[in-house]
């Protein structure tokens, strides 16, 4: 019986459905094309990225009014969003701080939906998103020590030193470079193993590993999904960066991203975790999946296949199952579905 019962799980969560087509081009409505214009007027759109100077948010037109519609259909809120606002609804200047939380349908059935959560306010013209983080580090195997990536090692000094030499015990790895895998298609990027309970010393600064890991995690998020009109604010509960009050609310309210992490180089990542797998990220994630990831935090959807989106316009896009890192990849079309649905959001 127990046997059957992860089979049929394992079925319901990996097998195509007869609702895997909800991100059909039929989808998109008059309603879809005409926001995706409108959102071209938005600061957030029009912006220069402020870590690489690119300037393109807006990307295609056409594509945005897929994105939108996708997103929709697949969102539990979706037809909430239609009948609160209209299409040409401009909101005020100024807005009080409201939770935001709903469910997305990659497979249109409940077991796969995906939950998102946020806070959302506006202070003179510019939305603020705020996302609670509490990172749980790997407690399953390995757990005395954490890959990170080598970005992240090249700024502690130590990638040309202790990452460039892989130190193996027992035929496990223990400390130094682990490989990138040639064969399971995951992970393109080499990562270094050190000691969990290790603290170095960068820019004047000495720090456990885990706050530099955390700080990492943070600038990247911050750094490539802000810009002029949308600020992205990522606090860690682990470093008591959230005020007591209000992480009162987002426990009562479960409006927390709990970041747990693995360290397993051959799972592909997914931002929530499930029944098969309870600590769902790699901790060696590299940073265009950390940026990726974040944005199902967002209720921003695959839009899977690459083969699809590429040739619409989405090569791009971040969410785009054929993304890149670039400065101005987290495009405009996604802040504008996040900031719309605040019209269903509750006050907090």
């Amino acid at each position: 019986m127990r046997q059957l019962a992860l089979s049929v799980l394992l079925f319901v969560l990996w097998a195509p459905s007869a609702f895997a087509g909800l991100c059909k081009a039929g989808n998109i409505e008059s309603r879809h094309n005409r926001e995706a214009e409108n959102l071209e007027l938005e600061n957030f759109a029009t912006a220069v990225s402020p870590l690489d100077g690119t300037s393109d948010y807006i990307g295609s037109r056409t594509y945005n009014a897929h994105v939108l519609a996708c997103n929709r259909k697949r969102d539990t809120m979706g037809n909430e969003i239609e009948k609160g606002i209209s299409v040409d609804h401009v909101f005020e200047a100024n807005l009080a701080p409201r939770l935001i939380k709903g469910h997305y349908n990659y497979f249109g059935n409940i077991v796969t939906q995906q939950r998102y959560m946020y806070r959302l306010e506006r202070t003179n013209g510019n939305w603020i998103v705020t996302i609670p983080a509490e990172f749980h580090f790997p407690e399953l195997k390995l757990t005395k020590f954490l890959d990170i990536t080598m970005p992240l090692a090249e700024r502690l000094g130590i990638a040309a030193t202790i990452c460039a030499t892989t130190v193996k015990s027992g035929g496990k790895t223990t400390r130094g470079l682990v490989p990138k895998s040639v064969s399971n298609g995951v992970w393109t990027d080499d990562t270094c193993r050190v000691g969990r309970g290790e603290s170095f010393t960068a820019n004047g600064q000495t720090k456990d590993i885990k706050d530099w890991y955390m700080d990492f995690w943070k600038e990247l998020i911050q750094g490539y999904w802000s810009r002029p009109g949308f600020e992205l604010r990522f606090q860690i509960i682990n470093r008591d960066e959230v005020a007591s009050e209000d992480l009162a609310a987002y426990k009562k309210e479960d409006v927390i991203w709990h970041v747990r992490l693995n360290m397993n180089a051959n799972v592909a990542p997914r931002y929530k975790s499930n029944p098969l797998f309870l600590h769902p990220i790699y901790s060696g994630i590299d940073q265009s999946g950390v940026v990726h990831e974040f944005g199902h935090v967002l209720g921003l959807d695959d839009e899977y296949p690459s083969t699809e989106c590429a040739p619409l316009g989405g090569t791009d896009y971040i969410m785009c199952g054929a993304f890149t890192l670039g400065g101005d990849n987290q495009k405009a079309v996604y802040p504008w579905i996040v900031t719309r649905r605040y019209v269903a959001g509750k006050a907090l």
